[in-house]
Order: structure tokens, then sequence, then C-alpha cells
């Protein structure tokens, strides 16, 4: 195993076509003119691959179906090589026309223009003019060298007619341990000039490079993918089928194959053997000696497989670095549309432009001498998120006076916002919304002493806007700052999607405090579209003091348009959200209520804020407001009945540009809960046992049971007074009321008797 110059890509070393000469009588290899893509599809159709769990194992299945499919119909086995014969009339002038083909076949085949594509044909016409006219004139040469050429007709006859045996020579094994030594050691003193974090026999990419997962990058679609699979023109010689059978096979290989290229994007697993490459080694130049290792530069073949998903991730960063600006303007190399061609025609532009302009202030100094002229080398660049850097040069065309003082006059214009200064300096630093691009006016002041003199004409240039579809930012933008419980200040920020913005559209937020870029790691979905439409920092570095500025910039990706970013400016002190204070706690005095609580939890110090105090009478009704500036207030009143107390916070004029209030905090009451609860108690206890005692006289009348318990006491039939006044009354009532003592004890004797014979006879019965 060896290195490429491609990161963390192991490759393997198959040394085909070295010019080292060897003996070797056949090949392995399968006879791909034999195959028959009707039979070949059938075989895929009929048995289909089951679906893959994992990466790795699901990669092997793929290519053992596909080669059990093929060792049916077209088995591998050994054939003989047949070299190609010798060209000795192939000379340089012919090495030109065929380099000069393929350069214009390149041309063509990157605008696919009609033009480009008349010229490569006509080109490819005379390289085999050429070609039939170098072969005749080699062989009349030769015929007219030989004194007898009949033999020497019947020799060229015979080799151009008889088959030669094709192919490239093959290298020894020490010529092939040579080279892969060599190439290893160059790719070691590569990495040995890296860092030490980075080692070439690491089996992972090093942290400190991994800034996302690969999970993150959206899967391909069916669509997508096939186009990504039709310009698919190399592979491996370790792949399946050739490029060329499986584009052929796409409609048949593509379901299994999309399937692992997605479970490896959202498993973020890439297997080994996709990052494994053939390397072929490639003389340099046609004059260097083949024999040295150092003359050869190895060319990779990934799989196909590999270069499928290494183009989809390709296609998705460029898209989301070109929406973020990232890509140098000025880079030709590694992009779409670029090459040296517009290297070269920019850097002639930049060229004439520079002529004229010196051209043009040297014709108006001339014109006027004593003029002062505007500045030159006007530049505006957005260096960060929301900021944007304007440099200039002086152009002075005159001599300056010891009181003579040049100043710079500067505009800054944007639909929504205009800045106008004047600086000695030649580079400013400025914050703006950049959504609809930025212009921007320089010209030169001159003062002497200290009085204005002449100002000159102004210079002008224009930041245009990010590209990106009309109605597919963002709207409806609103964040807040709050500090939560650990003391964190956080950061929420929600938004709506877009009117044009499609379906598959993800919004990535940014917020940029001062020299800090954070990116949003935590987002809300909507709950209908699955759209991205909210955003939680739940710590940052923003400062919430006043005088600075907050920048949050949203862009977005989609594979059905191209997103608008979009920019906000915040000020941090409106920003924040005051909480509400708590803790609050109430003393009820003799003639008196003492009120206290803490402070909000802020970014701001204790002595920014202001307090209302609002008591709430809840038998009246009443309310009343007290303000003050203190986290503690006394109220002289006598309170009679309950009160609840709320408190809210605001901040001062002198801290911060938001005063408004925040939300009241809990309700505390005023009194002794706990004598307030006991009271509550007695009263429903007693309320309780009138109600039982009502009932119970209810119940006893109805039944007669104090009639039973306490029966009436008789009354004498002679009065007492008439006892005393008339003692043989007296004497007659006692001997009555004895005779009737003596027949109530026989009636109770008797009626017990009765009792007893009555539960006798029952025994009895029973």
């Amino acid at each position: 195993m060896a290195w490429t110059d491609h990161y963390l890509i192991e490759i393997q070393i198959s040394l085909i076509g070295a010019p080292f000469k060897s003996t070797i009588p056949a090949i392995f290899k399968r006879p791909w003119r034999k195959l028959r893509l009707a039979d070949f599809h059938q075989l895929l159709v009929q048995h289909p691959p089951d679906p893959p769990t994992d990466v790795s194992s699901g990669y092997d299945y793929f290519c053992d179906w596909l080669t059990q499919a093929l060792d049916s119909l077209i088995p591998a086995g050994w054939s003989k090589t047949r070299p190609g014969p010798s060209s000795p009339w192939y000379d340089d002038s012919l090495r030109l026309l065929k380099t000069a083909c393929k350069r214009a076949e390149r041309a063509w085949r990157r605008t696919y223009d009609s033009v480009l594509k008349q010229s490569y044909q006509a080109i490819i016409k005379l390289y085999h003019r050429a070609i039939c006219k170098a072969r005749a004139s080699f062989y009349a040469s030769e015929f007219k060298k030989n004194p007898n050429p009949t033999k020497l007709i019947f020799k060229v006859i015979k080799d151009l007619t008889s088959r030669k045996q094709a192919g490239m020579e093959q290298c020894s094994q020490s010529h092939c341990e040579e080279l892969a030594a060599f190439f290893v050691e160059k790719v070691a003193a590569i990495y040995r000039s890296f860092p030490s974090s980075t080692s070439p026999n690491s089996d992972s990419c090093p942290t400190h490079l991994i800034t996302r997962p690969l999970s993150l990058i959206p899967e391909p679609s069916q669509e997508e993918f096939k186009s990504l699979v039709l310009k698919v023109k190399s592979g491996s010689p370790a792949d399946p089928l050739r490029p060329a059978q499986f584009n052929e096979s796409a409609e048949f290989c593509l379901p299994p194959l999309l399937d692992l290229v997605r479970l490896s994007f959202s498993s973020g697993i890439v297997p080994v053997k996709w990052k494994q490459a053939t390397a072929i080694p490639i003389l340099k130049k046609p004059t260097l000696d083949p024999t040295k290792p150092e003359h050869y530069r190895p060319i990779s073949l990934l799989p196909w497989i590999s270069k499928l998903a290494e183009a989809h991730a390709n296609k998705i960063l460029s898209c989301h670095l070109q929406n973020l600006g990232v890509l140098d303007p000025s880079q030709n190399g590694f992009r779409a549309g670029h090459s040296t061609e517009t290297a070269l025609l920019a850097m002639i532009n930049a060229v004439m432009v520079a002529v004229l302009l010196l051209v043009i202030t040297f014709l108006a100094s001339l014109a006027s001498p004593n003029q002062i002229l505007p500045p030159v080398d006007l530049q505006i660049m957005e260096s960060a998120l929301g900021e944007v850097t304007i440099s200039w040069k002086e152009n002075l065309s005159m001599e300056l006076d010891v009181h003579d003082t040049v100043r710079y006059a500067v505009v800054l214009e944007t639909p929504s916002k205009t800045m106008q200064y004047e600086t000695l300096h030649k580079v400013r630093k400025q914050t703006f919304a950049l959504n609809e691009g930025l212009s921007a006016r320089v010209s030169t002041v001159l003062y002497t002493n200290g009085t204005f003199r002449e100002r000159s004409q102004w210079a002008e240039v224009r930041l245009p806007p990010h590209p990106g579809d009309s109605d597919t930012s963002v709207t409806n933008l609103s964040c807040v700052t709050y500090v939560d419980l650990a003391g964190a200040l956080c950061l929420n920020c929600t938004w709506l999607a877009g009117k044009n913005a499609p379906k598959d559209t993800k919004y990535f937020l940014f917020y940029r405090y001062k020299k800090v870029t954070e990116e949003c790691w935590d987002y809300g979905l909507d709950v209908h579209s699955k759209i991205p439409t909210s955003c939680h920092f739940p710590k940052t570095k923003i400062n919430s003091r006043r005088g600075s500025e907050l920048v949050i910039f949203i862009n977005g990706s989609s594979w059905h348009a191209k997103i608008q970013s979009f920019y906000q400016l915040f000020e941090t002190d409106i920003l924040e959200k005051i909480l509400p204070p708590w803790n609050v706690t109430v003393f009820q005095k003799i003639d008196f209520i003492e009120i206290q609580w803490e402070h909000p939890r802020s970014s701001f110090p204790n002595n920014c804020f202001m307090y209302e105090v609002k008591m709430h009478d809840l038998k009246t009704g009443k309310e009343e407001v007290t303000s003050t500036e203190r986290n503690t207030v006394n109220i002289f009143k006598n309170v009679r009945s309950r009160q609840s107390v709320l408190v809210r916070a605001r901040g001062t004029d002198s801290c911060r540009s938001n005063n408004h209030w925040s939300e009241w905090s809990q309700p505390v009451f005023t009194g002794n809960l706990k004598e307030d609860g006991l009271f509550i108690v007695v009263i429903a206890f007693s309320l309780t046992v009138i109600f039982l005692a009502f009932i119970s006289a209810l119940v006893c009348k109805r039944f007669q049971v104090f009639t039973q318990l306490f029966p009436p006491v008789p009354s004498p039939e002679v009065p007492l007074k008439d006892v005393f006044l008339f003692p043989e009354i007296g004497k007659l009532r006692c001997s009555s009321l004895e005779s009737e003592v003596i027949s109530y004890v026989e009636e109770l004797y008797s009626d017990n008797l009765e009792d007893i014979e009555d539960h006798k006879v029952a025994l009895m019965l029973k």
C-alpha cells in the first residue's frame, strides 16, 4: 500500500505500461466484446440484490452480485498479449498534431460549442492526412533505398495485414518495488513537512480538519444521481464493471448503487475500498530516461462509485462556498467555467484598465496642473460577515504647503442606509447589511489652515449583492438574547422561509460579534414544510453593552433554486430581553410593608434597572403602583385585607436604549398564610358539625327517638298545695298510688313471662 497526492486515499501500485521489457505470454481478462447486454440485464433483473445494512459489506455484496452475473456470461480467462506494431514514421510533427487534437477536444467538451466542434473536426482531419502522408513517404523512401524492393514489398504487406500482438509491455517485480518505494518515500516527505498532528499512517482524517460530519450533506435524488452516473468516463481496474458497460446498464445498477451512496452519507462512513486507487506511472516527457523512477508521475484510478460520491459532495460544497462568498473571484483553478484562459483575460483586462487610468490621470494633470485629483485604485471588499473594507491611494498632482491638509470625503450607500464622513486614513472598515450591495464614493478634500480650499471629483465603486433567485431569502427575522440560570448569554432567532423557497431548502445561520463568528448547530424545523425556521445558541460571546452591533447572516442551499443570502444588524443593548425580578419577598410590619427582590439575571450591572411594584387588593380590586431604582421598597399603609404584590423591571436611559418593561414576576401575597389556613379549617369544621346536627335532629324527630329516650314525667293528679291543706286527700292518693305501682309491676312481670314463653316455643319449632 502507498499514498497518492490525494488526501487520505489509499492506493495500490499496479505498474501497467512501464517501459521495462518482460516476456509475459498472456494476461488474465474478460472478453468484453462477447458481452450481450440484453442477457446481462436479464440476469440483473432475475436476481436483484438485497438492500444494504452496512456500507462496507453492502459494497462487497454489490461487487459480488455484478461479478457473478458477468462470470455466468463472459468468465475471465487467460489470453495472449498482442503488442502493437512499431511506427518509425511517427515523428515529432505528428505528436504535436496529436497534442493539438486532444487540446481541441478538451476545449469542445467543456462547452460543447459548435465553433469549437468544427475546429476539432478540422484538426482531426489534418492529423489523419498527416499520418497517411508520413506513412506513405516512409515506405516510399524505404522502397527507394532497397535495390530489390520485391521482397520488401511482400514483407510490408505481411506486416500490415497480419495481426500483431497488441498491448503494453509489463515491468518486472523489482522495478515495481523500486517505483513503489520511490512514491512512498516522496509522499512521506510531503507529510513530514506538515504539522506533527498529521501522519500518513493515520487511518482516519485528523480531528482538527473535521468541521462538519458527512451526514449533514443532503442525500442525492435518483435524477441527480443518474446525471452523475452518465458523466463517469473512467474507473479502476478493480471495478467489477467497466464504465462503458456501466453507463449502458445504469437503469439496472442505479437503485442498489444509490442505496449504498445514501447509506454512506447518512452514516458518515466511507468504505476503505472506495479510497483505494490503482496507480499507473506515466513518463513525464518522452525524452526522459524511462529507467529512472523520478521521471514518472503516478496517475491514481479510483473506483467509479467513489467518483460518484465525490462528485455529489463536491457539487454540494461548491454551491455552499459560492453562496457564502468564500471563493476568491480571482480563483480560476478547479472551478466550473474558469481556466487559464479566463485568468489570462482577467490579467489583460486589469493591465488595460491600469494603463487607461494612468493615461487619463496624465492627461488631466496636463490640462489643469493645479487641480486636485480624485483617489485612485478605489477598492471595496467584504472582509467578514457584514463588514466591508474600503481602501484607496492618494493621487496628488500638486505640491502641498506646510499649511495644507488633505482629507478624504467618504460616502457609503445602500438602499436602506447612507453614511458620510471625512477621514485622514486611506483604509476604513464599516458594517453594513449587504442584501442589495453597497456603493462607495471617495473624493479628495484640501484644507489650508483648517479652511476648505478645494474638492476633487468623486471616485466610485460598487460591491454587488450576493447572487440568488428572488424571494428565496428568509423574511421576518427577529432575534433576542437573555441570560439563563447558569449565567450564560443565549441567543434565539426565528424567521419565515421565502415565498419562492423550494421544499428542500436548508437555511444556515451565522452571527458575527466583533471578531467572533459562530455558526448555528441547533435548528428548529417548521411543522408543515420541515424547513429550518429557528435557531438557538445556548452560549455566546456577545456583550450587551451599548455601542456594539450584532450581524446575523443567513444563507441556504437547495437542489432546485439558488437561495439568496440575508443580512440584518442588531444593536446588542436593544436585543437583550430583560427577565422579571426573582425571589420576591414581603415582610409585613405593624404600620408598613417591606418588599425585597433580587435583580434580574442580565449582562448589565445592577444599577442599570428601574422597577415598578404593583399591589392589588384582592377584596376591593384596587391597584397601587410604586416606582423605585433599588431592589427594596417600603410601603406605609395599614393592610387589613389580603393583597398580591408583583414586580417588573426595565433598563435605565444611561445604560441601554431598550426601555421596554419586562414581564411581571410571580405574585406574592401579604398576610400569614398559616393563620389564614387555620381559620379556613375551623370555619369548615364548624359548618360541618352544624350540618350534621341538623340532619340528626331531623332523623330523631322522624323516628321519635327523643320520646323513647326521654319519656314524659307524669304530673300528679292532686296539686301539692291541696295535699298540704287537706291531709285526707293525701292519704287516699297514697293508697291508690301503691295499688297502681303494684299493678304496674305485675304487668311488667306478666309481659316478661309471655316473652319467655314465646322464646321457648320458637326453640321447639326449630
